[in-house]
């Protein structure tokens, strides 16, 4: 439901999920749902909607808290969200693309009225002079069914297009005594005659589906149950000490719904059975069977939507930096390839994200923030800075520097003239929010 990492274009197959990779601006998602919106109304295409639920029901909401209102200026796929109500351009931007919903939902083209989006609401309308109330009643996402009733104000002939999710496998509408079936990514006529409080019963199936991490992730995989992508929470999940050494018993998944717990904001929560990794007294995890709980990403405030593959898990214990919060002494996101052509390589996100065949190497001449506030430039050979940022203290007996690739641009660890030095923050470090 969004695109790029600190507003770059990311490669095919790149799927940055971190928020040191700054992922998801608000500012991106919404001009891409702004293009997809005028897309549809130029072209009526079902795949422009599409990605408009896509961005709705996922990043555009995921990035507002529903407890106070604030955006999140970057919204990651795992670790707790960075709300904020400060002065910046995306917090004008969420409420922007929040307040285009009702025109995303509803529209006329030519003598027909277009559903977009399945919510419940009203909307008027008129076709050749003839006023339409359109009223929608329906629990979707948690469930698919959809009462449409049309009412126009004297009976008129006009058509209504229903969009059909590309991700459902039966969609079918009932109005009178006819039954339609839908074709999935594609739009359904209804053309008829209407008379007043004609109805149209909608049901259509909302399957779950793993989908696969690609080359950034290739261990794990995601969740989406219709529109809608699936997060472990970190609060619903007391019993999981490390929400990435989870992985799931059942294939092809099935969430059951279940009543929200008191305090959650959110109105979706479901439960799925899993093996949870649990420390012990070696460095090897034991797994033990746990009931999870998943919610819409749309309403996680601290949670992850990378599932490890079954027969990937991992039983180590996890370093206290695994997928924790970094940063860099300079701000640039150069696209150098490392030795293998895997992927660039002077992004935060691979400080921390387990992967051994991902490094960092942070060029000292690129800009950092020291720069922006009057520092001259670095020179090649100048020091530079990894910071990871860890939520609570913790004890740390060890600390491993993993080497990267070497290329002509440096990558090494020179130790002529100063060992690598560690230093500690004792107060919490400023993030992008």
């Amino acid at each position: 439901g969004t695109l790029s990492a600190a507003e770059h274009f990311q490669p095919n197959g790149r799927l940055l999920s971190l928020q040191s990779s700054n992922v998801g601006e608000m500012c991106v998602t919404v001009t891409w749902l702004q293009l997809n919106w005028r897309l549809l109304r130029l072209t009526g295409e079902a795949r422009f909607g599409q990605e408009i639920e896509r961005t709705v029901y996922n990043h555009l909401l995921a990035a507002q808290d529903p407890r106070t209102g604030n955006v999140s200026y970057y919204t990651s796929w795992a670790g707790p969200k960075e709300f904020t109500d400060a002065l910046l351009c995306c917090v004008s931007s969420g409420p922007r693309g929040i307040s285009l919903l009702p025109k995303l939902a509803w529209g006329l083209e030519k003598k027909a009225l277009v559903v977009n989006l399945y919510t419940p609401g009203r909307a008027r309308f008129e076709i050749d002079g003839v006023p339409i109330q359109v009223i929608s009643e329906t629990q979707f996402p948690s469930d698919g069914t959809i009462a449409l009733t049309v009412n126009p104000s004297r009976a008129a002939h006009f058509m209504v297009k229903l969009r059909v999710p590309e991700w459902t496998t039966h969609f079918e509408v009932r109005t009178g005594s006819r039954t339609l079936t839908g074709t999935p990514g594609e739009m359904l006529d209804v053309s008829q005659t209407w008379l007043r409080s004609n109805r149209l019963d909608i049901r259509m199936d909302l399957p779950t589906r793993a989908l696969p991490g690609g080359p950034t992730y290739p261990d794990y995989a995601l969740v989406q149950r219709g529109p809608q992508v699936l997060a472990l929470e970190h609060d619903l999940n007391p019993a999981v000490p490390y929400l990435h050494r989870v992985t799931f018993m059942d294939e092809p998944m099935a969430p059951k719904q279940t009543a929200v717990p008191a305090g959650w904001v959110g109105r979706q929560v479901y439960e799925v059975d899993g093996r949870v990794g649990l420390p012990g007294d070696t460095d090897q995890l034991r797994f033990e069977r746990r009931t999870l709980r998943l919610v819409p990403f749309a309403d996680a405030i601290n949670g992850r939507v990378w599932i490890t593959q079954a027969a990937r898990a991992r039983r180590d214990r996890p370093a206290v930096t695994a997928y924790a919060r970094a940063s860099l002494s300079v701000v640039s996101l150069g696209l150098e390839p490392t030795a293998d052509g895997h992927i660039a390589t002077d992004i935060a996100e691979f400080l921390t994200d387990e992967d051994p065949k991902t490094y960092c190497a942070v060029d000292p001449q690129a800009p950092g923030l020291a720069n922006y506030l009057g520092a001259p430039p670095g020179k090649r050979g100048d020091p530079v800075w990894f910071c990871v940022m860890l939520r609570a203290p913790a004890t740390i007996s060890r600390v491993v520097f993993r080497h990267g690739a070497v290329s002509a641009a440096g990558g090494w660890f020179d130790t002529t003239e100063i060992m690598p030095r560690i230093e500690v923050a004792r107060t919490a470090i400023p993030t992008s929010a």
